[in-house]
């Protein structure tokens, strides 16, 4: 790379610690102010966070500004992966996530790539605290080599792997406005009962309660569906079966998030290995619920996703339609509803590890809409799901093809000279 210089990664940027206001104070929390913790780090740009702090909290801590790296410094998950993402806005961040601030001559963007770029090489400087945390230690980080190149090239590297990210950004905003309009449309049907034709139906009693003419009280287990799981036993697929590319792809828990499938980390296993198991191949239609550990996460699978075989493992059920029922999406905006969320809550057992095995469902009360109700429920979200599911795609290709630029252009590989932004999108 022409111009590029040997730095310590120390020469390129401050380090900023987080923190935790006290939780026992309510005045500190359920505020306006994005406080980041390792569970928000599951994207590129952190545009809000699951809890919040109010003035008062984020006062106890720092607050960084907008297009500041987080990067990730203590956590299981660092023996797995390195999160880090650029903030769209400003955020406090809790003590297991660091703040990078960038030094004179080095471009953020550019830096926060070359972070993803050598994801591999900084996980290997990771050790463990003493209780078994894993951990990147300050001193190893900053020892770190970087090759810089010129302020100008490094913007140029930036602009064209932000071109994809802004797409993939983009895509997931008209992910979301889709996924709201599909969700109120399941509310106003089946929690509200403003469906088509209700101001002719009569309301009945029920041991749920008020409910349409037509309509009834049951457990999950009256549904016209079917639950699969994974297979177990001497053929269920240990360490050896499991290559970067095979012929099926095994799901386990962490690749469904925010209710939806996440293929970005894939585990495969051999044709052989396929054939020895008997349960838990997934079909066009299925909703998949996970199980164990991070009970409750839903994703909808149908013939989008370029892989042709797939299999959940034993943390994971498939969710089927009857045969006689055309309702697939129904039965996946039921499953993803709040309302089953806390089912799946409280009636989870174990507390190291939760688990809701199949016979728990039976004890999930239900009201039973009518079975017409939920094939027109299907027929009306369908071509909207479609759409999310193309946006999904769209997304798929883009990762992928900016991860495949990514190294190459971050190790000067590749000259940007040769590339342009409009091209890159």
């Amino acid at each position: 790379m022409i111009g590029a210089r040997q730095k310590k990664f120390s020469d390129c940027v401050s380090l900023l610690s987080g923190g935790t206001p006290a939780k026992s104070n309510p005045q500190f929390w359920g505020g306006q102010i994005p406080w980041v913790s390792c569970k928000d780090m599951k994207v590129d740009r952190i545009a809000g966070s699951q809890d919040y702090l109010t003035e008062d909290g984020a006062a106890k801590i720092r607050m960084v500004p907008e297009r500041t790296i987080l990067l990730v410094v203590r956590g299981m998950i660092l023996a797995k992966a390195l999160p880090v993402a650029l903030t769209n806005l400003p955020v406090t961040f809790n003590q297991d996530l660091k703040a990078l601030i960038c030094k004179e001559g080095i471009d953020t963007t550019f830096l926060y790539y070359w972070l993803k770029g050598n994801e591999h090489q900084i996980l290997g400087i990771v050790d463990e605290a003493g209780h078994g945390t894993k951990r990147i230690q300050t001193d190893r980080l900053m020892n770190l080599n970087v090759t810089v190149p010129e302020l100008p090239t490094q913007r140029r590297i930036a602009s064209i792997l932000s071109a994809y990210d802004d797409l993939i950004e983009n895509n997931n905003k008209r992910i979301k406005i889709l996924e709201e309009m599909a969700r109120m449309l399941y509310r106003e049907w089946f929690v509200h009962f403003r469906f088509p034709g209700h101001e002719k139906v009569k309301m009945v009693d029920s041991a749920l309660g008020k409910i349409p003419e037509g309509w009834r009280a049951g457990t999950l287990f009256d549904l016209p569906i079917s639950f699969i799981d994974g297979d177990r036993g001497k053929n269920y697929p240990k360490k050896a079966d499991f290559l970067e590319r095979g012929f099926c792809l095994f799901l386990n828990t962490g690749n469904i998030k925010q209710d939806r499938f996440d293929f970005s980390t894939t585990a495969f296993i051999t044709e052989e290995r396929d054939n020895l198991l008997r349960k838990g191949k997934l079909s066009s239609g299925d909703t998949i619920l996970t199980t164990r550990g991070t009970v409750g996460s839903v994703a909808y699978y149908s013939d989008i996703p370029a892989y042709k075989y797939v299999r959940i493992n034993s943390g994971m059920l498939i969710v089927r339609t009857d045969d006689h029922l055309n309702a697939p999406l129904f039965f996946y905006h039921l499953f993803k509803s709040q309302e089953m969320k806390e089912n799946y809550t409280q009636f989870a057992t174990g507390s190291a590890q939760p688990q809701l095995p199949i016979k728990t469902l039976e004890k999930i009360p239900i009201i039973i809409p009518a079975e017409h109700l939920m094939t027109l429920f299907n027929e009306q979200i369908y071509p909207t799901n479609r759409m999310i599911e193309l946006l999904q795609l769209k997304n798929m290709n883009l990762q992928e093809s900016r991860d495949l630029l990514l190294p190459k252009l971050i190790s000067g590989e590749l000259d940007v000279d040769e590339l342009d932004i409009e091209g890159a999108a």
